[in-house]
Formats: C-alpha cells, sequence, structure tokens
C-alpha cells in the first residue's frame, strides 16, 4: 500500500537521520569514500523533504518526476568530485555542491535549503575522495570481479544459499534456515542494487552504500523475528520494502528466491 503524505515525508526525515549517523560512523572509522556517499544520501533525502514541505512547489513536479528529483542529485556527485583540488577537504567537497543545489533550487526553497542542512564537519578532518579511493571502493564492494560477474555470483550466492536453507528447513533446523535465507536476499539485494547503480549511472556505487545503509537499518530496527522459517523470512522481507518503497520493492522482490 503505498505511504501516505504524512509517512512519506516522515521517511525522509527518518532518512536523513540514518544517513548522517552511518556518515559519522565511516567518517571516525577514516573511510572517505563510504562517509562522503552517506552525506549525499542524506543531502538527497533532505532536499525531498524540503520539496515536499513546499506544497505549491510541490505541485509543479509530477510524481515521478520528484523521485528523479532525488535520483538525478545523486547522479551529479561523481562530478561534484571530480572538480575536488588537491588540497580539498570531504566536508568543503559537500558545502561546494550544496551551494550548487541552492542556488539552482526554486527561489522559494533556498532558505529552507539552507537551513536544513546537516551538520558535517566529522568530514573535516578527511581529504576528498580521489580517483584512486574511489575505485579501490568499487573493487572493495565486488571483491576485484568485474559488474557483470559479480552480478551473477551474488545472485548463484542467493541460490545457493536458499535453496541451504530449504534443506535445513526440512530438516527441523529452523533457525540455520532463517540465517540461509536471509543471506540468500542479503546476496540478492546487493546484486540487485549495484545493477541499479549502474543504470543510474553511478559507476562508483555510492547508491549501493546509501541505499544498504537504509535497507540494514531497518532490518535492525525490526521488534522480534517469528521463530517459524516462513513467516521469519516475510517478516525481513516485509522490512526491506518498507525502507525501500513499493515502486522499487516490485523490481527488487523479482531477484529474491522463493522460501515456499
Amino acid at each position: 500500500m503505498p505511504l501516505s503524505d504524512e509517512e512519506l515525508y516522515s521517511r525522509f526525515q527518518s532518512n536523513v537521520a540514518i544517513l548522517s549517523s552511518g556518515m559519522k560512523r565511516e567518517a571516525a572509522a577514516g573511510n572517505v569514500v563510504g562517509a562522503i556517499s552517506l552525506a549525499w544520501g542524506a543531502d538527497t533525502s533532505v532536499v525531498e523533504a524540503v520539496l515536499w514541505e513546499h506544497s505549491t512547489v510541490l505541485a509543479r513536479y509530477p510524481t515521478r518526476k520528484f523521485f528523479q528529483l532525488g535520483e538525478n542529485l545523486v547522479e551529479q556527485l561523481p562530478a561534484v568530485l571530480a572538480g575536488a583540488g588537491p588540497s580539498e577537504t570531504a566536508s568543503s567537497v559537500i558545502e561546494r555542491a550544496r551551494s550548487a543545489i541552492v542556488a539552482a533550487a526554486d527561489p522559494s526553497l533556498r532558505n529552507s535549503l539552507s537551513s536544513a542542512w546537516t551538520n558535517v564537519a566529522d568530514l573535516s578532518s578527511l581529504p576528498a575522495p580521489s580517483d584512486k579511493d574511489l575505485l579501490d571502493s568499487v573493487r572493495r564492494r565486488t571483491g576485484g570481479l568485474e559488474i557483470e560477474a559479480f552480478i551473477t555470483h551474488r545472485r548463484q550466492e542467493s541460490v545457493e544459499s536458499m535453496t541451504a536453507a530449504l534443506g535445513a528447513e526440512a530438516s527441523g533446523e529452523t533457525a540455520t534456515a532463517i540465517e540461509m535465507a536471509y543471506a540468500s536476499d542479503l546476496y540478492a539485494l546487493e546484486g540487485y542494487l549495484v545493477e541499479s547503480a549502474i543504470a543510474l549511472g553511478d559507476t562508483f556505487l555510492m547508491t549501493v552504500t546509501i541505499r544498504w545503509e537504509l535497507i540494514t537499518e531497518a532490518i535492525a530496527m525490526m521488534a522480534d523475528l517469528p521463530q517459524e522459517f516462513a513467516p521469519a523470512v516475510e517478516a525481513i522481507r516485509a522490512a526491506v520494502a518498507a525502507a525501500v518503497g513499493e515502486a522499487e520493492w516490485s523490481r527488487l522482490s523479482d531477484t529474491l528466491q522463493p522460501h515456499v
């Protein structure tokens, strides 16, 4: 069921908090690519929330175009990074990108955007990521595999894990079966996110980091998991569906393995 206006707005705000928290964690760990990706994801959600607050501006954007605004913001980040100077910090890259967004925004949105940005001081001690940093991040994500090979590998792992899960459930090992089914879904999810990132032109897979953060946080915040196999799998999938939204879930769910 589609979210109400209030629920969608609440999601945007929640996403800002989740991604900002993740940015601080990754910055503390020295992962500049992860940190700047999550900061940019938070900014995307800030823009979405501000647009949603201004109904007169929002009325100019058909629903699909509204969501494309967020996608386009994420797609711009590699171009912003490409213009980073050798002595520039990660925080100054984000601030420069924010200035460009505000300048390009509808005049009625500029003050709201400027006051809604989150604090990115945690990025000030990190240098802007270099091309090598960005490429190394992709290699870590894919284990050194080419993108298509990685996607194929993850989907095969998903099949194998669900096969093992169903076997364990048939043998009465329900806890093991739930763990294996969860692994199967995560393999499929990662393959799907990488494939979607490439389709968006996100060659550095920054959207994978953003969406993975939101999805895994949604799973972590679940209430107690059912003890039975099928209800447990369905509960995890419901959490993922809520995190990605109805349209995204309709595509993602096609990549998941049958569990009954």
